[in-house]
């Protein structure tokens, strides 16, 4: 066993709440399940609420890991949730 990483998820903000972002968060458990993984993790800007209020909703949580990322001339801060499957 290990994990998997999701690296990215983007859902156009006229599709939110329409339940895409659940069903592909579910594909990801799917996939885990099946290649004996039993834990995901992901990483996410601290700044990004609703992000990381979704990623909670689908029962990731914040698991104290942080790391910085340079982005032109910002640096933004990300905290790695994981989930347990």
């Amino acid at each position: 066993t290990g994990f998997l990483e999701v690296w990215a998820l983007y859902v156009s903000p006229g599709k939110w709440e329409q339940g895409l972002g659940k069903a592909l968060m579910q594909l990801v458990d799917k996939s885990a399940s099946n290649s004996r993984n039993t834990d995901i993790v992901l990483w996410v800007l601290e700044q990004n609420l609703p992000a990381r209020a979704f990623y909670q909703k689908v029962g990731y949580a914040p698991d104290g890991s942080t790391k910085t990322i340079q982005m032109g001339n910002a640096s933004l801060e990300e905290m790695r949730y994981h989930k347990k499957i």
